[in-house]
């Protein structure tokens, strides 16, 4: 017979019963056949029949049982590498045994080409001096393969340095994606682990995290804290460029700031919780130290740092704390987030929020800096401020200028001094917009000293809510030394004291506004040249109330106000000029009764009064004989008291009801 150029294998995929499968190609023994299902080996005989055994177009595979629907059936020719005939001197030489074996011969060359054709090889336009063979046993032992760069096998890269990653390509997804390698791609980011970090809240990984900052710097590679407990127990020095992810809890024991860096730029941490387990007053987490801009602290829970959370010092711009949360910040200089400066190498710039505080001594505090910004921060706890502006009294009498704070809100702020909002030495020029201050002691806090008065601040539509029965909510707003201050739009309520109090702050202006239930005054001023328009006081003791404080000149100016309710008096003025135009219920009056008695034409009375009135300010209505009023009238009018006279000696007692006021 002849030898077909045909293929060895052939591969099927089986419908449902199905039972025959032909083989294209030749076999001389039905065992020259294997026959795998779904890459098992069947047996012949017992899993299937073999027909046209000799034929060199094949013949048929029959299944004594019927396929599965979709079972691979792999067919293919595995004949012995074997030579049975023997050829003898003078014996019979007859063709069909020659055929025979040059067939098998044949049939083996087909068998031998089938395998080389699914072998890895060198295509025949390769070099014949590139080598393709493998290093010895010894040599490639555990390693991977690889080639050189002139294509030949090489000693395979041990398999656990992984450095044979820089030889993959990695095709990003997207459109305009650039190939890359699977190294670069896996360097750009980096993990704490990779440095020897364990993260058992019991190993001191502070080498190991150090050593990753320092390389992130470096590799502009981000640096992962992946979950778990890190325990540090000496600081840590963040560097220019080091960007850190962290979801992990990171444990301290320094008794010193324990993140720290000096001129640094462009770092950022992000996320994770940082708690000190032995908090002493001089620590602190964060501290951002000279001249250092543009880093970013963002989505970290930071506790027990008694000093301060966050502390951007002296010639540090452009730095943002967003959503930082700080608790128990406690100690003898605690604040969540602080901004200091002196001098004129000041703080500027920097911009701190949706940060919240809470159980700390101060909220968030800026000394000395420029153009800070403090946007939606959450106070609550705390016992010396929400937010201070603050000066560090230097020969330059240096303050916080030109700050933004923005929706702040305060709860709970118990400090007798300071307050929710604190304007201190030095701090003007400052915008202080939307706060809502509920309990606190003092709402906003103005008070000025050594000759570096608060000055030229805008407070404009804050919400102030006390508490009458508490020791908090004492007073709303209180200004002392504040000058060329606005108030604009203030709600102030439910406040154990006072409502709103300008003290020595002249040339000051408040505009519009509520001010209720305050259980002294509502509005209260000792001071000069301000000026008061649209403001409704009601339902407190006294609605406004002027007096000289301070200053020698007191004279205020009312517009457009009213006064209503009030248990007291809806105005009492002292001895400052006042100018009052178009105000509703502007009344200081005060009321009550007194008898001319018998034998008698003068009764003293004491008017109540802090300004002495005009004989038109008081009204007398007879008891006895109401009609008969003209006998009786006003004399002797003085700065307490007032005389009730008649024409003549009363024969018997004549009761009278007064009322002095003087209305606007």
């Amino acid at each position: 017979m002849t030898v077909a150029d045909n293929t060895s294998r052939n591969q099927y995929t089986a419908t449902s019963g199905q039972t025959v499968f032909a083989y294209t190609f030749e076999i001389v023994d039905k065992d020259d056949i294997v026959v795998l299902k779904n890459g098992t080996t069947l047996s012949e005989g017992t899993n299937y029949t073999v027909s046209n055994v000799g034929n060199d177009s094949g013949g048929n595979v029959t299944l004594t049982v019927g396929a599965t629907a979709g079972d691979i059936l792999t067919l293919y020719r595995d004949m012995p590498y074997a030579r049975t005939q023997n050829y003898t001197n003078s014996g019979d030489f007859l063709a069909s045994e020659v055929n025979s074996d040059f067939d098998n011969l044949w049939l083996a060359g087909e068998q031998t080409n089938r395998s080389f054709s699914q072998s890895i090889r060198k295509p025949i336009t390769d070099s014949d001096s590139i080598s393709m063979e493998l290093p010895a046993a010894a040599d490639r032992a555990g390693k991977l393969l690889s080639f050189t760069s002139s294509g030949a096998v090489s000693t395979a890269t041990s398999a656990t340095n992984g450095t044979v990653s820089n030889l993959v390509t990695y095709t990003p997804a997207g459109t305009g994606a650039v190939d890359t390698t699977v190294q670069a791609k896996l360097r750009e980011s980096i993990s704490v682990k990779d440095f020897g970090a364990v993260g058992d809240g019991t190993t001191d990984d502070t080498a190991a995290i150090q050593a990753g900052i320092d390389y992130a710097s470096t590799s502009k590679a981000i640096l992962k804290i992946p979950n778990g407990t890190y325990l540090c127990q000496s600081v840590l020095i963040l560097k220019s460029n080091c960007v850190v992810e962290c979801d992990g809890r990171i444990e301290t024991t320094a008794t010193t700031d324990f993140i720290t860096g000096t001129t640094i730029t462009n770092a950022e941490w992000r996320g994770g919780e940082i708690v000190a387990n032995t908090p002493t007053n001089a620590q602190s987490c964060f501290v951002i130290k000279t001249d250092s801009n543009n880093n970013l602290i963002a989505d970290v829970s930071l506790t027990n740092f008694r000093n301060k959370g966050v502390d951007i010092q002296t010639g540090s711009y452009e730095n943002t704390v967003q959503r930082v949360k700080v608790s128990g910040a406690s100690g003898t200089s605690g604040s969540g987030v602080s901004i200091f400066g002196t001098g004129s190498d000041r703080p500027d710039h920097n911009k701190i929020i949706d940060c919240q505080v809470s159980n700390s001594r101060g909220g968030i505090s800026v000394q000395g800096g420029y153009y800070n910004q403090i946007v939606n921060p959450v106070i609550y706890d705390c016992t010396l401020w929400g937010v201070g502006l603050d000066g560090v009294v230097t020969a330059a009498g240096d303050g916080a200028r030109y700050t933004q704070i923005s929706n702040a809100n305060c709860n709970r702020v118990s400090s007798t001094t300071y307050g929710g909002i604190y304007l201190g030495n030095g701090s003007s020029f400052n915008i202080i917009d939307s706060p809502v201050l509920i309990d606190c002691y003092t709402g906003i806090r103005g008070s000025g000293g050594s000759g570096y008065e608060p000055s030229n601040n805008v407070i404009t539509n804050p919400i102030i809510d006390g508490n009458v029965s508490s020791a908090l909510g004492n007073t709303g707003i209180n200004l002392s030394e504040c000058d060329y201050a606005k108030i604009i739009s203030p709600t102030i309520r439910n406040m154990s004291s006072r409502g709103l109090y300008l003290f020595s702050s002249p040339y000051s202006q408040v505009t519009g506004g509520e001010i209720s239930n305050c259980t002294a005054e509502g509005l209260y001023l000792q001071t000069k040249e301000c000026l008061v328009s649209g403001v409704y006081s009601h339902d407190n003791n006294y609605g406004i109330r002027i007096e000289f404080g301070g200053d020698a000149n007191g004279t205020n100016r009312f517009t457009d106000c009213k006064v209503e309710s009030n248990t007291t008096e809806d105005l009492r003025r002292g001895i400052s000029t006042t100018y009052v135009k178009d105000c509703k219920g502007f009344v200081n009056s005060n009321a009550g009764t007194a008898t001319l008695s018998s034998g008698t034409n003068v009764k003293t009375v004491t008017h109540g009064l802090d300004y002495t009135p005009t004989a038109q300010d008081i009204n007398l209505t007879p008891y006895s004989n109401p009609n008969n009023l003209g006998a009786y009238w006003v004399s002797g009018i003085g700065a307490t008291t007032f005389n009730i006279s008649s024409s003549n000696t009363a024969t018997a007692d004549v009761d009278f009801a007064w009322q002095v006021e003087e209305r606007q």
